[in-house]
């Protein structure tokens, strides 16, 4: 007898994929957004905080999202059908309807400004160096970060930069441990603190 190919319901592409929902997915917590508000960071050292989501336009990214529906966020997860890694979007089919997700559907969605030029990621030897890191990160007499140190714990940084890796680790690397950051998301915090009309960024979207 063949193997039915078909999902019992229009909630899923595939038995595959129904299988997987059942199985897994059904079983996982869905991780929500926190709201942050920039004015509850009023002493002078924490005030960066506020200033990079205000000098950037991203203002509405700190708003709670509505409450979500925890089964179509594992539906669409479940049942995206393509990537496009050129213009970085996801397709994906939720109960018979398709949607596409892309920088541009995000802009949109948050008011975000549009960066037609962006500098990040580096290219090259346009990346900070880890001693410019440090300086910033750690203050200047602070622990070194050295050419065998691949990581550097947070615990080491001041308070104020201390905090905003939580921020932007917890938001974009949600599953991971972050007692520690990496070259590369130090490339990423040090590239988010420059102002940006210096220093365009490629903006990241959020699902």
């Amino acid at each position: 007898m063949p193997t039915p190919t078909r999902a019992t319901t229009d909630r899923f592409t595939s038995v595959g994929v129904e299988n997987a929902y059942r199985t897994t997915f059904s079983k996982r917590p869905v991780l929500g957004e926190r709201e942050v508000s920039t004015n509850d960071f009023p002493s002078d050292d924490f005030q960066l905080i506020q200033r990079i989501f205000t000098e950037r336009g991203w203002e509405k990214l700190t708003h709670a999202s509505p409450t979500l529906c925890v089964e179509v966020v594992c539906e669409f997860y479940l049942n995206i059908a393509h990537f496009n890694l050129d213009e970085h979007s996801i397709t994906s089919i939720v109960r018979g309807t398709q949607i596409v997700v892309s920088p541009a559907v995000l802009r949109d969605l948050f008011d975000l400004p549009e960066v037609e030029t962006p500098l990040y990621p580096y290219k090259g030897m346009e990346a900070p160096t880890k001693t410019a890191m440090r300086n910033l990160f750690v203050g200047l007499d602070g622990p070194k970060w050295t050419a065998k140190t691949h990581r550097l714990p947070l615990n080491h940084m001041l308070p104020q930069f201390r905090l905003l890796a939580k921020i932007v680790l917890t938001n974009l690397w949600p599953i991971s441990r972050h007692t520690e950051i990496t070259l590369e998301r130090a490339y990423f915090m040090k590239f988010t603190f420059i102002k940006m009309s210096s220093s365009p960024i490629r903006q990241r979207g959020r699902l």
